[in-house]
C-alpha cells in the first residue's frame, strides 16, 4: 500500500510539473547543455551504436583537438555516456527521436532515485510514513530539481543512482549484508560515471569505511577489493576520455574555474546568491529547514537524544561529504555563476542528507492527525511555490534567442532537402547561438558561429564548409553589421522566410543588399515612408507628435530635412507603424525591411525597433531590435536596418513597427521606411 502511495504521488507531482513541458525540445535555461546531450543519444543512432567515440553535430567543438584533425567527425570527449546511449536505444527501437523519448527516460529514472529516497528515509525514519512522504516531496519540488528531472542533464541521473547507493550502503550498515555493500558501490560508481562530481560520495563513503578500519583496527578485504574495482572503473574511462579530449577535442568543459581571488570570489558568491538560490529550493523549502533545525535541537536537548549508531554514520558521512563539495565548489565557484545544475552535482544531496538526519532526531509522537495534516501543507507549499519558479524558468519571450533559433530551424530539414542538400553535407550556421540547436533541426552536421564578431566570422570562412545558413532574423543586426563586405561572398539559393540558405565563394563579388536578401527579385505590397518634415501624414503611421529640429539632435545636421522625431524621459513609446493584416497575402510568410536615421548623445543599449503582430489579446508574433548593435557613436546620425520574419498571420491581425524606449533614454531618430514583401 505504501509503495503505491509513493508511486501515486510520483505520478501526481509530474502531471503537475512536465504535463507541457515533456514533449519540448531543448529550450528555456541552459538550452545548450541540454541540446548538446540530445545530440549526444542522436549521434549515437547516426554512428552506428560506437559508443567509445561519442559525437554530436558540431564540428568545430568549443575545446579543440591538440593537434588540427583532417577530418572533423563531431567527436567529443564526455563523462561515459552511458543514459545518452541507452536513450538512443530506445528510440532505435520505438522508432522514434523526438525529445519525448530522452525526457521520459531522465523523468523515469528519478522516479526510481525518489522511491529509493522513499525506502532510505524509512531506514531512519520507519515509524512515521508521513515524514517519508514529505522528504520526496521535499526533493521532488526543489525548483532546479523539478526543471531538470524531465530534461536531459545527466546530474539528475547520477543524483538517482546517488539516492539508490545511499539506500543500499545505510542497509549495509544497519544489517551487514555484503551484498547491499556491493550494490551501494556499484550505484556510486555508475553516478560518479555518469557526472565526475559524484565521486565525492563515492569517495566519502570509502574515506568513513577506512576510518572504521582504523578504529576497528581491521581491513575488510571484500569491500576494498570492491574499492578497487570502482577506482579502475573510472580512472579507466578518465584515461580514455582524456585520450578522446587530446585526439578529438570536446564540446563539454574539463577544467576546474576557480575564482580569481578573494574580491571575485565575494562577488560570485553575490551572484549565486542573487540569481539561484531560490531556485536552489522554494523560501517554503528553506522554512522548513530552518523549523526543523529549531525543534531538532531543542529535542535533542529536552530529552538528551542518544544517536543511534545508524544516525551517527549519517552524521559523519554528511560532514564528510559537505567538507567534499566544498572544496569543490571553490574549485568549480566561476561555473556556479552561470550553471545552476553543478549546485545538483554536489551541494543538493548533501542538503537531502542533512533533511534525513534532522528528521531522524525528531520525536513525531504528537497528535496523530497533527503530522500528517502538517506533511499536506507543507507539500501543497513545495509544490504551490516550485510551480511559480518553474513558470519563470520556462517562460519565453523576444529576447530568448534559444527559442527564437529552434523556431527559425523548425522545418529546416525539409527545406535543405527541397533545395537537394544532401544529408552529408557540411553546414556553416552564421550566429548559430548554440553548437547543436541548428543542426539537430536541420539533421546535418556542421561548424557553427556563436559570436559573430568579424574575427569569428572571418576565421569560420577557412572552415571545410558546403553551403552557409543564416537566421533572417539576425542577418542584419548581428551579422552583416559586424560584417558588411560578407554580402560580397555569398551567393542567395533559396529562403523560407526564417532562415536563408548561401553558397560561398571566395572571389568578392560585389552584391546589393536587396540582392543577398533576395528581395530584388520580389516586389514590395507596402512601401510607407516618413520623414517628420510632411505636413500630410501617411495612414500607416501614428504617435507622429514628438517632433524636433535636427540641430538639437546633432550639431552638424548632416541628414537632410530639417525636422526629425525624439524619445526622451517622459517618452516609452515612439512613432508606429501600423498594417491591417488584411491588406496582406496571408498565405505566405511576410519579410519586413525597417531603415530608420539615429542620433543621440546617449548610449542607445535598450532602445529598441519592436515588430508586433496580433489582436486583441492574442500575441502572434513579438521581436525587439536594439538599436545600439548598429548605432556605434554618439552624436552621429546612423541609418540602421532590421529584417523582420512574420508567419501563420491571422486575418485579423494588426502589424505595428514602433520604436520601444523603456530606459526613458534621449533619442533623436529620422527617415523611416517600412517595405513589406
Amino acid at each position: 500500500m505504501k509503495k503505491a502511495l509513493i508511486v501515486l504521488l510520483l505520478v501526481a507531482l509530474s502531471i503537475i510539473f512536465f504535463r507541457n513541458s515533456i514533449t519540448e525540445f531543448p529550450s528555456h535555461v541552459h538550452a545548450w547543455s541540454q541540446a548538446d546531450r540530445y545530440a549526444l543519444a542522436l549521434g549515437f543512432l547516426n554512428n552506428g551504436f560506437d559508443f567509445f567515440h561519442p559525437q554530436t553535430y558540431n564540428l568545430n567543438v568549443q575545446f579543440p583537438a591538440v593537434q588540427p584533425l583532417q577530418t572533423e567527425q563531431g567527436i567529443t570527449a564526455v563523462d561515459f555516456p552511458i543514459h545518452e546511449y541507452v536513450v538512443s536505444l530506445l528510440m532505435k527501437i520505438t522508432g522514434s527521436k523526438a525529445p519525448i523519448i530522452f525526457r521520459l527516460y531522465l523523468l523515469l529514472y528519478s522516479w526510481v532515485g525518489l522511491f529509493f529516497l522513499f525506502k532510505l528515509s524509512k531506514l531512519f525514519c520507519e515509524n512515521n510514513d508521513a515524514i517519508n512522504f514529505i522528504t520526496v516531496a521535499f526533493a521532488f519540488t526543489a525548483p532546479v530539481y523539478t526543471y531538470y528531472m524531465d530534461g536531459f542533464i545527466p546530474s539528475v541521473t547520477s543524483i538517482a543512482n546517488c539516492f539508490i547507493a545511499f539506500y543500499f550502503f545505510f542497509k549495509y550498515k544497519k544489517e551487514n549484508s555484503i551484498k547491499d555493500f556491493y550494490r551501494s558501490i556499484f550505484f556510486f560508481t555508475l553516478a560518479s560515471l555518469g557526472r565526475t562530481p559524484f565521486a565525492i560520495f563515492l569517495i566519502a563513503m570509502i574515506g568513513q569505511q577506512f576510518l572504521s578500519y582504523i578504529l576497528d583496527k581491521k581491513i575488510n578485504r571484500k569491500e576494498v577489493v570492491a574499492f578497487a574495482v570502482s577506482f579502475l572503473m573510472i580512472a579507466g574511462y578518465f584515461f580514455y576520455n582524456a585520450h578522446l579530449r587530446k585526439v578529438y577535442g570536446s564540446v563539454f568543459l574539463s577544467s576546474i574555474f576557480p575564482a580569481k581571488d578573494w574580491l571575485d570570489f565575494k562577488e560570485l558568491l553575490k551572484t549565486v546568491y542573487v540569481r539561484w538560490f531560490f531556485q536552489y529550493f522554494t523560501k517554503a523549502h528553506y522554512i522548513f529547514l530552518l523549523i526543523l533545525m529549531i525543534v531538532g535541537v531543542a529535542s535533542a536537548f529536552k530529552s538528551k537524544l542518544q544517536l543511534t549508531i545508524l544516525q551517527k554514520q549519517l552524521a559523519l558521512q554528511i560532514l564528510i561529504v559537505a567538507i567534499g563539495v566544498c572544496c569543490y565548489f571553490l574549485l568549480m565557484s566561476r561555473q556556479y555563476k552561470e550553471h545552476d545544475y553543478y549546485f545538483l552535482d554536489s551541494f543538493f544531496p548533501v542538503v537531502i542528507l542533512l533533511l534525513l538526519f534532522l528528521l531522524s532526531m525528531i520525536n513525531f509522537k504528537v497528535n496523530k492527525f497533527l503530522v500528517p495534516i502538517a506533511t499536506i501543507l507543507f507539500i501543497v507549499f513545495f509544490v504551490y511555490q516550485s510551480k511559480q519558479v518553474q513558470a519563470k524558468r520556462n517562460d519565453s519571450g523576444p529576447w530568448d534567442r534559444y527559442q527564437a533559433t529552434i523556431n527559425n530551424f523548425t522545418g529546416a530539414e525539409e527545406f535543405l532537402s527541397k533545395n537537394n542538400v544532401a544529408p552529408d553535407a557540411r553546414i556553416l550556421v552564421i550566429d548559430a547561438y548554440s553548437p547543436n540547436i541548428p543542426f539537430i533541426l536541420m539533421n546535418r552536421k556542421g561548424y557553427s558561429v556563436i559570436t559573430t564578431s568579424k574575427e569569428e566570422i572571418l576565421k569560420a570562412l577557412n572552415f571545410k564548409f558546403n553551403y552557409v545558413v543564416i537566421q533572417n532574423q539576425f542577418l542584419l543586426s548581428d551579422v552583416l553589421n559586424n560584417l558588411p563586405e560578407l554580402k560580397n561572398y555569398l551567393t542567395r539559393i533559396d529562403g523560407n522566410g526564417k532562415i536563408t540558405l548561401y553558397n560561398y565563394h571566395p572571389i568578392e563579388k560585389e552584391t546589393s543588399l536587396f540582392e543577398f536578401l533576395g528581395l530584388n527579385k520580389m516586389k514590395s505590397e507596402i512601401d510607407a515612408q516618413i520623414n517628420f518634415d510632411d505636413t500630410i501624414q501617411s495612414s500607416f503611421w501614428s504617435n507622429t507628435n514628438n517632433r524636433i529640429d535636427k540641430m538639437f539632435c546633432n550639431s552638424d545636421n548632416a541628414n537632410s530635412g530639417q525636422n526629425a522625431a525624439y524619445a526622451d524621459s517622459s517618452t516609452e513609446y515612439g512613432v508606429t507603424f501600423n498594417l491591417p493584416v488584411s491588406k496582406l497575402d496571408t498565405t505566405k510568410s511576410q519579410t519586413i525591411l525597417f531603415e530608420g536615421d539615429f542620433c543621440s548623445r546617449d548610449d542607445l543599449k535598450d532602445v529598441l525597433i519592436s515588430g508586433y503582430a496580433g489582436h486583441a489579446n492574442v500575441v502572434t508574433y513579438q521581436q525587439y531590435f536594439d538599436v545600439s548593435t548598429q548605432v556605434k557613436e554618439k552624436n552621429k546620425w546612423t541609418t540602421v536596418q532590421f529584417l523582420f520574419s512574420i508567419d501563420k498571420l491571422n486575418a485579423q491581425d494588426e502589424i505595428k513597427i514602433f520604436l520601444w524606449n523603456p530606459k526613458k533614454k534621449f533619442v533623436c531618430y529620422d527617415n523611416w521606411r517600412v517595405r513589406v514583401y
